[in-house]
């Protein structure tokens, strides 16, 4: 599969990118052995603003004739959203003299409307797991509350989690994230056993 990054990283670039990737896995779910109504996108970082895009974004207008497929086979069943951004302004234009902003990609760079993915959450969005770190010095941790908010208001499921350790980056937050062992966090790493019960308990039939 083709990624966006750098200054291709454009919209709608990474949206159409993760379109795709729905859509092949769909397509060829019976012979992957895969559920088709099961497709869940995970994100951590820049890549949880894509996978967010997609559970939010994946009706908009145009996109599905644009890449050829149906408009129901590029939806995500549910998406898992480790330490993503949902509003720039909260990294951008934050006051936190703690705050580190990294280097933006070319569609935070631009500020496209469309990362500010909390404005896109509406009755269409799918089902999300959010976890973030108390104290992320790159996004802050307002970014999942805002999102849990606009889920609340259209009454959608979703869960999140906010542990008090740990710092942005953290992937599973155990031996496969760091192999010195110095910034495992055990409380961290919950999130994975969380995160499968949720979506085990979403997909119970």
């Amino acid at each position: 599969m083709h990624i966006s990054i750098g200054e291709d990283s454009v919209f709608p670039n990474p949206l159409d990118d993760v379109s795709r990737a729905i859509w092949e896995v769909r397509r060829n779910a019976d012979e992957w052995g895969i559920n088709s109504d099961q497709i869940v996108v995970m994100g951590f970082s820049a890549g949880a603003c894509v996978a967010a895009m997609s559970a939010t974004q994946w009706n908009t207008p145009g996109l599905a004739a644009r890449l050829g497929v149906p408009q129901d086979g590029i939806k995500p069943n549910a998406a898992v959203i480790a330490y993503g951004a949902s509003l720039l302004s909260t990294i951008f234009d934050n006051e936190d003299d703690d705050l580190i902003v990294p280097p933006p990609g070319k569609i935070t760079a631009d500020r496209t409307p469309e990362v500010d993915v909390v404005n896109y959450v509406g009755p269409h969005t799918a089902p999300m797991f959010f976890w973030h770190n108390r104290f992320d010095k790159y996004v802050p941790v307002i970014n999942p509350i805002l999102m849990a908010e606009a889920m609340i208001k259209y009454k959608l499921p979703f869960e999140m989690h906010i542990f008090q350790s740990g710092e942005h980056g953290m992937s599973v937050c155990n031996e496969l994230f760091d192999t010195t062992g110095e910034k495992i966090d055990k409380s961290g790493a919950l999130w994975v056993p969380l995160c499968t019960t949720w979506l085990k308990n979403l997909f119970a039939k």
